[in-house]
């Protein structure tokens, strides 16, 4: 009876068979670490897609947010437009011959003699404020007398 060691087994017949198995084996070892390297890698593209689309629905927020705050001061930046387009409308009417008319001028003392100041007066009326200021001196004086 023959024992079969290692070296008796690499010799014969069957030595083919061991070969193929070894190379069987390796060659399925070698898919297998394939496989798992592009699992990997479909793996790391999702995570990246996903991280992109995320980091963009954060840009696309704070976008719309900036957006949001431009169209506030835009809607402020043409009231205070239209409302100086309107004061110089009142203050070619109020100075068509380059000087305050008198109801005018009975208004700003009115409002002057309230405590209002000039500026604020001339907003009012819609005219000038040097011609309201230089109306205030004036009236000072003469209330001084």
């Amino acid at each position: 009876m023959k024992i079969m060691t290692l070296q008796n087994l690499l010799r014969g017949p069957f030595a083919y068979q061991l070969f193929g198995l070894g190379s069987l084996a390796c060659g399925v070892l070698v898919l297998i670490s394939l496989g798992i390297s592009l699992a990997g890698a479909r793996y790391r593209r999702r995570v990246r897609r996903i991280r992109s689309v995320s980091e963009a629905g954060v840009l696309r927020m704070a976008l719309e947010t900036h957006q949001a705050s431009c169209a506030g001061q835009l809607a402020a930046l043409s009231q205070r437009l239209e409302s100086l387009v309107a004061s110089m409308q009142n203050s070619d009417e109020v100075l068509r011959d380059g000087r305050l008319n008198l109801s005018v001028r009975a208004q700003a003392l009115q409002l002057l003699r309230a405590g209002i100041s000039p500026e604020a007066a001339a907003v009012t009326l819609g005219a000038a404020s040097r011609d309201i200021r230089l109306l205030a001196k004036v009236s000072r004086l003469l209330v001084l007398r």
